[in-house]
């Protein structure tokens, strides 16, 4: 059984490492947990396991002409400290932070670059937990049906060619057609899906509608959400309420931060 490689810190918030050692989470909570921020589980208490890796390195450009890069770099530089993990010992780490949460979500980073560590490790969480609610985010270049049988939410968020400020292609033939797996994916296997886009401008909203036309037809409007880039500064704010427009123009959702209402740009919490 393969291990799954972590970024640092990368279960949180806990209060509890796997030899009984007592933490201090990020949020400043006295217990583990902390919310999903984004997406249709905004507000629902959650644990969350950030893997390490990315086949991307995203990065867009603001109004300004500022860069702004990928929000968890810790995740993917390849100069960042990280950590290895047996199955049996995440999952026991989990066991102690759990508490009534029932929601436990796997991010990266790319999650699906570790697809085979990771079904091993739901395979084992969902025999612990019937009932444990597990959303993996992924950024849509990867699919694997392997996964399909232990997730109940998949948070996929195919990024547009504006995230290409640092010249990384993004093959938008493939993520189209990973998208349109995943739409049947719901269907087949009774799976939750949203479709997360992160929007800079009108056109990053222009090539949403023209490249992803045919997958978003299997999906439902609930399952489509508008993301503004960057975070709470003048022009992000001009930005938000813009988004939000065109999300309720087209009758789809708005996906504010809510995290960083609560925390601020700190991560892990």
């Amino acid at each position: 059984m393969k291990d799954l490689i972590l970024a640092q810190d990368g279960i949180f918030p806990i209060t509890k490492g796997l030899n009984g050692e007592s933490l201090t989470p990020k949020t400043g909570f006295a217990i583990s947990g902390t919310i999903q921020g984004e997406g249709k589980l905004a507000g629902v208490p959650s644990l969350f396991i950030r893997l390490y890796g990315c086949n991307l390195n995203c990065a867009w450009k603001s109004s300004d002409n500022k860069v702004v890069r990928c929000d968890t770099p810790h995740a993917i530089d390849p100069h960042m400290t990280t950590e290895k993990w047996a199955v049996s010992s995440l999952l026991e780490v989990v066991k102690q932070n759990m508490g009534n949460m029932r929601h436990l979500v796997i991010t990266g980073g790319e999650p699906l670059l570790q697809k085979s560590a990771l079904v091993d490790f739901l395979r084992e969480a969902k025999q612990w937990k019937s009932d444990l609610h597990v959303t993996i985010e992924t950024n849509g270049t990867m699919f694997s049906a392997s996964l399909c049988k232990y997730v109940d939410l998949f948070s996929v968020s195919p990024k547009l060619t504006s995230s290409n400020a640092l010249g990384k292609k993004v093959s938008m033939d493939l993520v189209v057609e990973n998208v349109g797996r995943y739409t049947l994916a719901r269907l087949r296997n009774k799976i939750d899906l949203q479709l997360k886009f992160v929007i800079s401008s009108l056109d990053d909203l222009n090539e949403l509608e023209i490249l992803f036309m045919d997958p978003l037809s299997h999906a439902s409007d609930d399952d489509v959400l508008l993301m503004p880039m960057g975070i709470g500064d003048e022009a992000y704010q001009t930005l938000q309420n813009k988004v939000c427009e065109w999300a309720i123009e087209r009758g789809w959702r708005f996906a504010p931060r809510l995290h960083l209402l609560l925390f601020g740009h700190t991560e892990n919490t």
